[in-house]
């Protein structure tokens, strides 16, 4: 090779398709040598006709049976390359063809490396932040149950002064102690919810599957909202579909549901009053209730909102109102915790449904059933 050699590197990610001269390299895995004095000026790339040369080898980078890259030597000689410089250069293209494998391998192994520690480092981060939070829970657990047992006793005492067990109580303070009993009992909901959420996260609320009426389920809860209802002057109707009577299910929990929604459209009845609607139906295989009032509506951007834990929609509704914001958001997770769904529909100053589904037959009681006879 006495004459002048340039060296020009393609990687195989840079070649366009269509050129001959690399197809014939590419097909072959071999060199391949071209003169000038036997080849036309379009079977050689632009940049060996712009510089006048008169010889071009592109020798294949190969390792394995994987084509690498091409390297190609151009000349200002002509017949320039022997069959020991083409020798020398397929061995040498073999070499560097294993060499730049070793390397992109190697660039590929740290990049997984590093992406691998990211995840690792971001699953960590997630365990401790769920330790920390099921912690949180638990603290606000242990602490509602500390906080229940003052204040039942400050209930009950209030109850007994305002029914003149302590003797004749005046106007006066009888408005004083309806006070107390209603704030109490207000900051007994509250922890109650509290309480419940906390559970809930903390993964401790354990349902009680068992077969339950579901007409029986809401006439009982229907008549913990009846004297609220009267006082309001919502009139509280059911409909029940005859194919729907029972289904598996927690009965306290599907009644702590139902009083959410029932006493929330009581509630947020109108002024005037109003009328609250109960259906329940079968759907296939899930029970379909629903809770149907007249009452103030909600706007549509806040429809999204409604079972977001300690979400207050509008500062004017929950100061006149009132409301922890936790109800729907703890109904949301009992429902699911049953397997089913819940949704919501309202038009502003209108009417609001909510509807919700619960399995007939309960897969959890059937899997609490397969782990106590897992041979059945």
């Amino acid at each position: 090779m006495l004459g002048r050699i340039v060296t020009f590197f393609y990687n195989m990610h840079r070649i366009e398709s269509g050129k001959g001269i690399f197809d014939a390299v590419y097909a072959e895995k071999k060199p391949v040598v071209l003169d000038a004095t036997d080849y036309s000026a379009d079977s050689f790339p632009p940049f060996f006709i712009q510089e006048d040369f008169h010889t071009l080898i592109i020798i294949p980078l190969i390792s394995g049976d994987e084509l690498i890259g091409m390297l190609s030597m151009a000349s200002y000689q002509t017949k320039e390359f022997t069959s020991i410089d083409i020798e020398l250069l397929s061995a040498i293209g073999q070499q560097l063809g294993t060499t730049m494998r070793n390397v992109w391998l190697y660039e590929k192994v740290q990049q997984e490396l590093k992406e691998r520690k990211k995840l690792q480092e971001v699953h960590l981060e997630n365990l401790r932040l769920e330790a920390a939070d099921k912690a949180k829970s638990e603290f606000i657990a242990n602490m509602s149950h500390e906080l229940r047992t003052p204040l039942n006793s400050s209930i009950g005492f209030s109850e007994l002064l305002k029914q003149g067990m302590a003797g004749e109580l005046n106007e006066k303070q009888k408005h004083y102690v309806d006070n107390i009993l209603t704030s109490n009992q207000f900051l007994l909901t509250l922890i109650n919810d509290i309480l419940d959420i906390s559970k809930i996260e903390a993964g401790k609320i354990e349902l009680v599957i068992d077969k339950m009426s579901v007409p029986e389920t809401i006439q009982e809860t229907l008549s913990l909202i009846k004297e609220k209802a009267m006082k309001h002057n919502v009139l509280l109707k059911t409909e029940f579909d005859p194919e729907l009577e029972f289904i598996e299910a927690d009965k306290q929990r599907v009644k702590q549901i139902l009083f959410n929604l029932i006493n929330n459209a009581v509630k947020f009845s109108k002024e005037e009053g109003g009328t609250v609607t109960i259906t329940a139906k079968k759907e296939g295989a899930m029970a379909q209730i629903s809770v149907s009032d007249t009452g103030i509506g909600i706007k549509e951007e806040n429809v999204c909102k409604l079972f977001h834990k300690f979400e207050q929609l509008e500062s004017g509704i929950s100061q006149k109102y009132g409301g922890t914001g936790l109800g729907l958001a703890i109904t949301k997770q009992l429902v699911e915790q049953h397997g089913g769904t819940i949704t919501a529909q309202s038009k502003y100053r209108a009417e609001s449904t909510f509807t919700f589904t619960l399995p007939i037959i309960s897969s959890i009681k059937k899997s609490i059933q397969a782990k106590i006879n897992p041979g059945s």
